[in-house]
């Protein structure tokens, strides 16, 4: 970003997400004067969607990492350097993984498979009358389906247009799993308000490609945070957001629930937490490696 310009990069030790025992919350008057950044649809008082805001704060976070990051290179090589998002931007380090899409020709002959892959950050799950728990909501999104001659599908194979069975796992999975339970809809009230149970230990490897690393073992995560929409009377567009934050306490690994709504912050028990009407939740994954989150050239420095 460039020197002098009236909106200093976002520091993460600026964005405190974790309460501290020690200190008062204080109002978020930066957050406020850089939320036009994050989307220009958003304004000041009015309600705005909590996932919306989630991925405008990865986009300006990695652009400014970026930036930051090629106007140091251009320093030491006195070369211009066009920035592209990638991989080495801490929110891809942290929240990044990689779906897989495989596409299989029916036909007899052929039956080969074509593969593509696609880097997310987070996933959009749907809510349905057959979806009773957060599993069934993630059997729902790998689930095989088919191309048939409504979205047929071209095989490069053997070159003919065929029906096909495509199905989306996840290749790698990523070091904090966020997850979009989709409530909003164009209906009456615009809200989906079935309450949608989910554990407080996910095990992901089901959802996995076969192809994934570590086949067989569990892949564990741990419920951190739980943003929930408090409507009103099932209305999308009215209602507050509130969140539970899992933090750790000043005893060595004990950790403590946090409600947090607004300014005031209260410590409940986990049975409160997974009772909650979700609307995204956040995974850390058990037993990932710190050094994955490091800049690789910062490894190398």
């Amino acid at each position: 970003m460039e020197r002098g310009s009236r909106f200093q990069a976002i520091k993460t030790q600026n964005l405190r997400f974790l309460y501290n025992r020690s200190e008062v919350p204080s109002p978020p008057y930066e957050v406020l004067r850089w939320l036009p950044r994050l989307n220009e649809e958003f304004t000041f008082g009015a309600q705005e969607d909590a996932h919306e805001f989630f991925n405008g704060l990865l986009r300006l976070l990695e652009d400014e990492e970026l930036k930051d990051h090629a106007r140091q290179l251009q320093e030491s090589s006195g070369e211009a350097l066009e920035v592209q998002a990638d991989l080495t931007a801490l929110p891809s380090r942290i929240f990044g993984g990689i779906l897989v899409s495989q596409c299989t020709c029916t036909r007899k002959e052929c039956a080969r498979s074509s593969f593509s892959f696609e880097p997310f950050r987070d996933l959009s799950l749907e809510i349905t009358e057959a979806t009773d728990n957060l599993e069934d909501m993630l059997k729902l999104f790998t689930a095989p389906e088919r191309l048939d001659k409504q979205n047929s599908w071209k095989c490069e194979a053997c070159s003919e247009v065929v029906r096909a069975r495509k199905q989306i796992t996840i290749y790698s999975p990523p070091n904090f799993l966020v997850l979009h339970l989709k409530r909003f809809r164009f209906m009456e009230r615009g809200k989906v308000t079935k309450i949608v149970p989910f554990p407080a230990i996910l095990n992901l490897r089901p959802f996995l490609s076969s192809g994934a690393s570590g086949e067989g073992r569990p892949v564990e995560y741990e419920l951190r945070a739980v943003i929930v929409h408090v409507d009103k009377a099932g209305y999308s567009h009215f209602g507050h957001y509130i969140a539970f934050v899992k933090c750790a306490t000043h005893r060595k690994n004990t950790f403590q629930w946090f409600r947090i709504d607004d300014s005031i912050i209260q410590e409940v028990e986990e049975q409160q937490v997974l009772q909650q009407q979700a609307y995204l939740l956040f995974y850390t994954r058990i037993g990932a490696s710190q050094e994955a989150l490091r800049r690789p050239d910062a490894a190398a420095g």
